[in-house]
């Protein structure tokens, strides 16, 4: 794994990893299919520290915490207060994850799940980030010159 950073549209760091090995199970975890279009690898902490970031950020966040959650929308699962999972919410009740080393034998790089089977440990908090719309790009408002 080759270790690097990406910048988010709003100008945050993410250290991520990048596979270097050519075996497509290490392509993504989790946190990178999450947020990263499934392009990188990226660690519990840093998860953890891109949505506190997000969560404090006044102007232009990439996500935002929502008691409201619909379908395309972050769910992360922590326990005692560290991410330790993440899924996008797919359907009523149901995620699409990253399938995980174990299950990529050559089939899907994703598995869809009832969300209480995503991450089924005791103590689990899931909390959800709804993306918010990138903001539009220099020079593309409209209007002629």
């Amino acid at each position: 794994m080759q270790p690097g950073t990406v910048t988010t549209t709003n100008g945050f760091t993410i250290n991520v990893l990048q596979n270097a090995s050519g075996n497509v199970a290490w392509n993504c975890d989790c946190h990178g299919y999450t947020i990263a279009d499934g392009k990188f690898w990226i660690n519990d902490p840093d998860m953890q520290g891109f949505l506190s970031t997000q969560t404090y950020l006044a102007r232009n966040p990439v996500v935002v915490q929502t008691s409201n959650p619909s379908v395309g929308d972050i769910v992360v699962f922590s326990n005692d207060g560290d991410v330790r999972h993440s899924a996008i919410l797919t359907g009523p009740g149901q995620v699409t994850m990253a399938a995980g080393v174990q299950v990529y034998a050559g089939g899907s790089k994703t598995t869809t799940v009832p969300i209480n089977q995503a991450w089924p440990y005791p103590n689990t908090t899931t909390t959800y980030y709804h993306p918010q719309p990138l903001p539009p790009s220099p020079g593309t408002g409209g209007g002629g010159g």
